[in-house]
């Protein structure tokens, strides 16, 4: 289920879902007074290499774990809608093609 939420200027949510981590992090918003919104960053480690794709929901949030949990909901749907990351070239990958 959930791995872990760290307590600080921001709490952060991280949980592991078909081969990815999302990891949602709630941030505080100065107006309206006591509200939140959060970034999400989706990860796969493809064994060459990890990738991570930062989202922003853009939505504002009464508090922390409603923040936390929309991240969380907001990187399953991107997960299960098909996202892919993009492919990183490496210096593998470039071997043979300088000229």
């Amino acid at each position: 289920m959930i791995a872990s939420v760290i307590q600080s200027i921001m709490s952060r949510l991280q949980k592991s879902y078909k081969r990815f981590v999302i990891k949602a992090t709630a941030l505080p918003l100065r107006e309206p007074k006591d509200s939140f919104t959060v970034h999400v960053n989706i990860r796969k480690d493809t064994g060459r290499y990890s990738d991570e794709t930062p989202f922003e929901s853009g939505k504002i949030f009464g508090t922390e774990n409603e923040a936390l949990e929309a991240g969380i909901r907001l990187g399953t749907q991107q997960i299960d809608s098909g996202f892919q990351p993009k492919n990183i070239a490496t210096s593998e990958d470039l071997v043979g093609l300088q000229d």
